[in-house]
């Protein structure tokens, strides 16, 4: 199978399109056939090795030569202890460790995958688990947010701002503020790319004295 490969940390320039063997799954996991691949702030990381706990799968080079966290595909393969997956089953979700799913196949453990839901294609699904599973993080699991309560979301334009933005869906939960920024590494924004409908404000991060004004008045 074709696979986006690194050899060693550095920059976009280390990677190489070259042939690999297909994995096999063992008995606990599923090989998916790849149709859609989202690119994460983890692959930037582990392209670079850095931060250093980029490297805990290889210290002086990548363990998993591999890239690639969120795929979406259909099920090629199952181990013999897989009962919710068989062959056809479209699918999507989060690769071990953020590495494997730049590929034609990639295996990933059946807790780790989700069925496709019909309305989305497989592009759509691929966008989704490392930013939603953040947003969820985020807003719900350690931040539990109550109904009522005020949220400012920095970094809105992103993929996990995006996600938690939406996930605001009744006006209880919509955010005071959403934040159009930097998110990690990458550029995210221009006003188009912040999501209104949830949004009682919207604020590009240039906007300094309007984002001091509206934080005092939401105090």
């Amino acid at each position: 199978m074709k696979a986006i490969v690194q050899l060693q940390y550095g920059s976009p320039d280390v990677l190489r399109l070259e042939e690999v063997d297909v994995p096999i799954p063992s008995d606990d996991e599923v090989l998916v056939k790849v149709h859609a691949v989202s690119i994460n702030g983890s692959d930037w990381e582990g392209l670079r090795g850095k931060p250093l706990y980029a490297r805990l799968g290889g210290l002086r080079k990548p363990g998993n030569k591999i890239l690639g966290s969120d795929i979406a595909g259909q099920v090629e393969r199952v181990g013999k202890n897989i009962r919710g997956f068989q062959r056809g089953d479209e699918v999507f979700g989060e690769m071990p460790f953020y590495r494997g799913g730049f590929a034609e196949y990639a295996c990933a453990p059946e807790k780790l995958l989700a069925r496709k839901p019909a309305g989305l294609t497989f592009e759509q699904a691929a966008a989704i688990p490392q930013g939603a599973v953040i947003a969820l993080q985020g807003i719900q699991t350690k931040g539990q947010v109550q109904p009522g309560q005020k949220v400012l979301i920095n970094g809105a334009g992103g993929s996990a701002g995006t996600f938690a933005i939406s996930r605001q869906d009744r006006p209880s939960h919509r955010p005071a503020l959403s934040i159009e920024g930097r998110s990690g590494s990458a550029p995210v924004c221009g006003r188009r790319t912040c999501p209104r409908k949830n949004s009682h404000h919207c604020l590009n991060f240039k906007t300094q004295e309007k984002l001091r004004h509206l934080l005092a008045s939401h105090q």
